[in-house]
């Protein structure tokens, strides 16, 4: 997970990317992934654990990651109505969710638009460096 930090999460120009402090222990995600119904990705828990949330750009796209303690508040205010099969793990900070999508057995990760509807999610990958490849290329809009 490193390598991908590493790879993919660079600062552009005056903008310092802002990465926080990792989840500490691994028992914490039990609670929420309680709330949620869902076992999260072992690769995004990975991720939370070397940086609790995220803020700044992965390639040309602005990225803001969730920390652990802001999925379920940010699922149940922004996915529970509307798209009740989303996990909210972040945004662009404009107009697009970045989701775990949980209609299948395996989740994936993807961009949903805040104003849609289920067809408007865009599938990024079924692992999180997948999803992370995919808003550093920025090749999703094609």
């Amino acid at each position: 997970m490193q390598e991908i930090l590493n790879q993919f999460f660079q600062s552009q120009g005056d903008f310092p990317n802002e990465f926080n402090l990792g989840v500490t222990s691994s028992l914490v995600f039990k609670d929420i992934e309680l709330e949620l119904g869902i076992e999260l990705p072992q690769d995004f828990k990975n991720f939370l654990m070397l940086t609790n949330g995220f803020e700044g750009f992965i390639g040309e796209n602005y990225c803001r990651f969730n920390k652990l303690e802001e999925i379920l508040e940010n699922t149940r205010a922004y996915c529970q109505e509307s798209f009740s099969w989303a996990i909210h793990i972040g945004s662009n900070g404009s107009s697009e969710m970045y989701v775990l999508d949980n209609r299948a057995e395996q989740l994936a990760y993807g961009i949903l638009p805040n104003i849609g509807d289920d067809n408007d999610f865009i599938p990024l990958g079924k692992s999180f460096e997948e999803f992370i490849k995919h808003l550093y290329d920025n090749d999703f809009w094609e």
